[in-house]
């Protein structure tokens, strides 16, 4: 019926959506060619046309529906809280499930503020996924510091249904976090105030944990941290967690394989903080409880030849070093 409707529309996705269907129950070559053509001669340029943007967009279609819109928004070029308007002025772009914006600040130009508080008001009726990451950084002098976000707490009443919240800066708020359907959350450079929230916060169907915490410095990091540690979350099944500064990855290392939080992990994983010999020592030390998950993502950069062998002695199949 969408796809009869978008076509009396002229709309340009309409044989798309028509398609798309029709091979999830007869799939040919020629039916999978004729999508393949429509959506880079017909709706890719429709959608750009629609959004009034030259820069890099990416769309992805699934059964029929827009899956994805990610955004590449340099600070100062755009007006992006204008492009979400765009974006939801378009029968297909209102229907989006996920928006990812990959921001950098320009100039000193990139709030992202205004379009965060758009997005809330729009109210996308399909949205469950919201990323939000940091661009790239040319380390040029016109660039400016880290990507604003500002307050994210009006998008929690505008998508009670939210799944997954992946926030890539430095300068944002979390407010309370009511989102109680969130699977899926990452914080790519939380606070101790962020650590604190997630302690109370009602997720009671996280699935997927990933915090990254930067080089705040913190006195007493147990005091800090084991609200959350002690935190049980049934359904948690991978959690990812590191830190820039040594000591607080020492800390974790030592706790987190042991803590309520991981009980129930699957993967576990300590990305991007650097393992020095006394946060190996403490990995090898949980080993028998360590080798009973699936996957341990650790990272490898600095790591020596003999901390690795007593890395990979003590966890085999299950090592991961990145």
């Amino acid at each position: 019926m969408f796809a009869d409707w978008l076509q009396q529309q002229a709309h340009p996705a309409g044989e798309l959506v028509a398609i798309q269907l029709e091979r999830l129950v007869h799939d040919s070559d020629e039916l999978a060619k004729r999508e393949d053509e429509l959506y880079w001669e017909q709706v890719l340029p429709h959608m750009k046309a629609v959004l009034a943007r030259d820069h890099v967009t990416e769309l992805e279609w699934r059964r029929g529906l827009l899956h994805s819109v990610t955004l590449h928004h340099h600070g100062g070029e755009e007006v992006l809280e204008d492009t979400l308007r765009r974006l939801a002025s378009d029968p297909c772009g209102r229907l989006v499930r996920r928006i990812e914006i990959d921001a950098v600040e320009f100039d000193g130009a990139g709030d992202l503020g205004p379009a965060m508080r758009e997005l809330a008001a729009l109210a996308f009726p399909r949205l469950r996924e919201l990323a939000v990451r940091e661009g790239m950084n040319l380390g040029n002098p016109w660039i400016g510091g880290p990507i604003h976000i500002g307050s994210v707490v009006p998008l929690y009443a505008a998508y009670p249904k939210l799944e997954v919240l992946e926030l890539g800066g430095k300068d944002y708020e979390l407010g309370e976090l009511a989102v109680p359907a969130l699977r899926k959350l990452v914080l790519s450079d939380m606070t101790p105030t962020d650590i604190a929230t997630i302690s109370r916060a009602p997720l009671y169907e996280l699935a997927e944990l990933e915090l990254y915490f930067g080089r705040w410095r913190v006195d007493g990091i147990d005091a800090v941290f084991r609200p959350l540690f002690d935190r049980a979350m049934p359904k948690l099944a991978q959690l990812s967690i590191s830190a820039g500064v040594p000591q607080v990855m020492q800390y974790l290392t030592r706790v987190v394989p042991g803590a309520a939080l991981s009980r129930h992990v699957r993967v576990l994983a300590f990305p991007r903080g650097a393992l020095d010999d006394d946060s190996v020592r403490s990995l090898v030390q949980w080993g028998s409880r360590l080798r009973g998950l699936d996957r341990l993502e650790l990272e490898g950069v600095g790591l020596s030849a003999d901390q690795q062998r007593r890395l990979h002695e003590a966890f085999g199949r299950i090592l991961v070093l990145r």
